[in-house]
């Protein structure tokens, strides 16, 4: 069976997922949830509900090394 495209949910209407966790308000808050998550970033930034990207843009904000080994 195809799907039409009148079938499809569209992207407006899928239901927004809260963040379990508010975002870090400072380097402290994010280095906690940096160790919380064992540096996991894209697992912290579902966990507050943003892209990892994002967590990325923080890090660089409160200059915290990403630990990348580049």
């Amino acid at each position: 069976m195809r799907l039409k495209v009148t079938d499809r949910t569209p992207h407006e209407a899928r239901p927004r997922v809260a963040a379990a966790i508010s975002r870090p308000q400072t380097k402290d808050e994010m280095i906690q949830l940096l160790a919380r998550f064992n540096g996991d970033v894209p697992a912290l930034a579902a966990a507050v509900g943003r892209h990892r990207r994002q967590v990325y843009r923080w890090m660089k904000t409160w200059d915290i090394d990403t630990g990348t080994g580049r």
